[in-house]
Parts: structure tokens; C-alpha cells; sequence
């Protein structure tokens, strides 16, 4: 065999493993595409803010959907699912290959032979039920994990809306103890001016600094809870916050509330979650199906051909064809075992998708409430917010007549801030309880926690205004 001959073979085998390498390249950002063009749907995205810039509850939302890796790895299962549904897609399809030979014969002489040949094949399923029902139960299962994958999308908003609303509330707690500590102080420094000039009592004083004391631990804690609340919304949001200030410029509709019963209603066709079990359950179905068919005889016809043999051999029959049948008559129970096991997988999709409806209302019917209950008690706090406002005007212009005691009014003072920050906490659990109902029903979007378009100018009830500390000179003490 000449040179020409021997470098023939060798040069085929090249190309074949270059074709191969060729398509085993994958597009890591295309396929990483596929599952975020699924988040990216979601309507309202907000541009991101400079890093030194205030934080909006939308941007915080858009940054933990894009940092969160469980949302990514649900992503990868969405991907996964779809890869293997391809697969199940490709079993209907013709299997072409080529298979090289090469054979050397006497390898301990020196003028061994050599001899190359090259034939393609063509393989494909002529009758096969369970291949097109495997089909259909890839493709559900795709869908499962794509609804799986919005689902998480959901969770990880709704977790993000709750632990930005936390880090507001610590702050506002901060800032409400440090009005009172300043009060605390006061009432100290007073109380002991008191008894330095002989009209005060030693009770008076050790209940101020007790007080004070009460107070400073307080705002230590509060302090606290801002360092951990700033910390778990940066886990979630995937960036170092800082000192970088939370802007809440969200404001939940104040219409009329639609009733629990339609929210139920729409959680058929938005929760992702019901969605997914609606597929898992007809994705068993298809199960069964595929598990039965294997009784069914399949049919597989193949076709090769020979492409290149060396001169030593002669090209007599270059086509052949083969037409094979696979009848099932004695399995030992695997096709049995299979059936029962699609059964099983059928019994235990339809009692989860049962328990995820009863969670569902479950959940809408808890938030609805939580949502209601929190309307009504801003409602009632901002009565009481007005009530210690006039208490504390009252408990003032009483002390400076000598018709009420320091801790009248130091209390009075107490009431109005305790009565702000009860009313800032609920005014944002109200933000959280609808957000919430937002999730539970399915319904939860960067849009919906957009900052209105024309924000009011009236000036908030959240706002917090530290009293007047009055001035304990000249009022007469009524203590013993």
C-alpha cells in the first residue's frame, strides 16, 4: 500500500473527530438566555440605580431576581427540562452515523497489512407508541419547571419587598428611641435639678435614669436590627449596601379591595405553583401512557452503506437494509414494575396539586385578612396619632399652670412618639401585606411595586416631628 494510500484513512479520521468537536460547542450565554428571557418577561423592569444613589424598593426587586442563584439554578432545571424534552424528540428522528474501520494485520511483521473502510448507517423508528407519549410528558414537564421557575421569581420579590420594608422599620425605630432617649434625658437632667433645689424627690430621679436606661436599651437593639435587616437584603439583592439609604416611594392602591373570592378566582389562572402541579399531573398521565405502550411491539428500520473500502477489497454489496421488530413476551416483571410505578407517580401528582390548591387558598385567605386587618388599624392609629398630639398640648399648657406633674407631660411625650412608630410599622405592613397578596395570587410584578407618577406633596403621617421638651424651671412640684 502506497504512502497516498496509508495517509488516506488517517486524513478521514481527522475530519471525523473535528466535525465532532465541531458540534459538541455550546453557546453557554445562549443557553443561560433561554431561562432569563422567561424572568425578563415580567413587566415594569427598573433601571439600576448609582451605587451611591437611593435604593427603590423596584430596583431592589430587579437586582435580587437577577443575584438570587436560587432563581438561576430553578433556571437551569427550566433548561434541563427542555434539553431532556429535545432528547425525547430525537428518538423519532433518523440516527445517522459514520463508522470508520481501520484493521492492520501480523502486527509482529514488518510489512504488516493494512485495510480502511467507511460505511454510513441510517437507524429509525418505524412504530413506536411510548416514544410519542414520552414526547408529550417531556414537553409537560418542561412546562412544570418553567411555572416552578416563575414561582421562584415570586418568592425570592416577595422576600426581597419583605426585608426592605425590615430595614425601613429598624430605621424608623432608631430614630424614634433616640427622640425618646433625648426625652429620657431630660426628664433626668429635671428631675435631679429638682432635687438638687429641694422640690424634687430621690423616686423621681431613679425612675427618670431607669427609664433612660430602659430607653438606651432599646435603641441598641434597634441598631442592631438595622445591621441584620441591611444584612439579609443584601444576601437577597446579591450587592453591598452600606450606608446607602432605602427610598420608599411605594404606595399600594387605595381603591376599593376586590373580594377573597375573586383573588381566589384569578389564582387558577396566575399562581405559578398551581400551574406547575396542573402540568405535573397531566405529565404523569403521559407517564402511564409511555409505561403501557411498552407492551406494544416496536418496529425499527435500518440502512447502511458502504462509503469507502481500500483497494483490497471490492465494493460488491454497498447498500444493505434491515427491518427488525421487538415483541415483548417475558419482561420478569419490568414492564409490570413500570406501570405501577407510573400509577404511583400519577396518585402522588394529583395529591400534591390537591394540597398545593389548599395552600394556595390557604395563603390568599391569610394575607387578605392580613391586608384588611392592617388598613383598619392605620385607620385607627392615625385617630390615636391625633389624640396624643392634643394629649400632649393639653399636658404642657396644664404643667405650665402647676395643674399637672413633670411625668404627665414626659409620658403624653412618650404616647405621641410610641403612637408614630406604631403607625409608621403598620403603614408599612400594609405595603408587605399587599405585596404579599400580590405573590400568593401570582399576580406580583416590578411594575406593581413601582413609585406612583405624581407623588403627593401633603406631608406623611410617617413623618416623625420631636415635641417640644418643656422646660421644667419654674412649674411647682406636687411630690411629697
Amino acid at each position: 500500500m502506497n504512502k497516498t494510500a496509508r495517509g488516506r484513512p488517517a486524513g478521514m479520521c481527522i475530519a471525523l473527530i473535528v466535525l465532532a468537536g465541531i458540534g459538541g460547542c455550546v453557546d453557554q450565554k445562549r443557553e443561560v438566555a433561554i431561562y432569563t428571557k422567561q424572568l425578563d418577561a415580567l413587566p415594569g423592569s427598573a433601571a439600576p440605580a448609582p451605587d451611591d444613589a437611593p435604593l427603590s424598593l423596584q430596583q431592589a426587586l430587579r437586582l435580587a431576581e437577577k443575584n438570587d442563584e436560587s432563581v438561576a439554578l430553578k433556571g437551569e432545571a427550566y433548561l434541563q427540562a427542555l434539553i431532556a424534552k429535545d432528547i425525547a424528540v430525537s428518538a423519532l428522528l433518523p440516527q445517522i452515523s459514520i463508522s470508520p474501520v481501520l484493521k492492520v494485520a501480523d502486527l509482529g511483521v514488518p510489512n504488516r497489512s493494512h485495510s480502511f473502510a467507511a460505511s454510513g448507517g441510517i437507524n429509525t423508528n418505524v412504530f413506536d407508541v411510548q416514544d410519542e407519549a414520552k414526547i408529550e410528558q417531556a414537553g409537560l414537564t418542561a412546562e412544570q419547571s418553567r411555572q416552578l421557575l416563575l414561582d421562584e421569581q415570586q418568592t425570592v420579590l416577595v422576600l426581597t419587598a419583605d426585608d426592605y420594608y425590615a430595614v425601613l422599620q429598624a430605621e424608623r425605630s432608631v430614630v424614634v428611641d433616640e427622640n425618646s432617649l433625648a426625652e429620657q434625658d431630660e426628664r433626668v437632667r429635671q428631675a435631679t435639678a429638682q432635687l438638687n433645689a429641694g422640690n424634687g424627690t430621690r423616686l423621681a430621679v431613679a425612675q427618670s435614669e431607669s427609664q433612660a436606661s430602659a430607653t438606651r436599651v432599646e435603641l441598641i437593639a434597634a441598631q442592631a436590627l438595622v445591621t441584620t435587616s441591611r444584612a439579609a437584603l443584601e444576601f437577597l439583592i446579591g450587592i453591598p449596601l452600606g450606608d446607602r439609604p432605602l427610598t420608599d416611594q411605594y404606595d399600594p392602591p387605595t381603591d376599593e379591595l376586590r373580594s377573597v373570592e375573586d383573588w381566589l378566582a384569578d389564582a387558577d389562572a396566575h399562581r405559578q405553583d398551581l400551574i406547575a402541579a396542573a402540568s405535573a399531573v397531566e405529565a404523569a398521565r403521559q407517564g402511564v401512557r409511555a409505561a403501557i405502550a411498552e407492551y406494544i411491539p416496536t418496529v425499527t428500520l435500518g440502512i447502511s452503506h458502504t462509503i469507502y473500502m481500500d483497494g483490497s477489497h471490492s465494493l460488491q454489496q454497498p447498500w444493505t437494509a434491515a427491518l427488525s421488530a421487538n415483541i415483548p413476551i417475558f419482561t420478569g416483571g419490568q414492564i409490570e414494575g413500570d406501570v405501577r410505578t407510573a400509577f404511583s407517580n400519577l396518585r402522588s401528582a394529583v395529591l400534591s396539586q390537591s394540597q398545593t390548591r389548599k395552600q394556595v387558598e390557604s395563603d390568599i385567605r391569610t394575607d387578605y385578612a392580613n391586608l384588611i386587618s392592617s388598613r383598619r388599624q392605620v385607620k385607627e392609629l392615625k385617630v390615636e396619632l391625633a389624640a396624643s398630639r392634643d394629649a400632649l398640648v393639653y399636658a404642657q399648657q396644664q404643667f405650665n399652670v402647676g395643674l399637672a406633674i413633670n411625668l404627665d407631660v414626659l409620658t403624653a411625650q412618650d404616647n405621641l412618639l410610641s403612637t408614630q412608630l406604631a403607625l409608621a410599622t403598620q403603614e408599612y405592613q400594609e405595603k408587605i401585606a399587599y405585596l404579599d397578596l400580590l405573590r400568593v395570587d401570582g399576580q406580583l410584578t416590578f411594575a406593581a411595586a413601582a413609585p406612583p407618577q405624581h407623588p403627593s406633596t401633603e406631608p406623611s403621617e410617617m413623618e416623625f416631628t420631636t415635641p417640644n421638651v418643656v422646660q421644667y424651671t419654674t412649674a411647682p412640684s406636687t411630690a411629697p
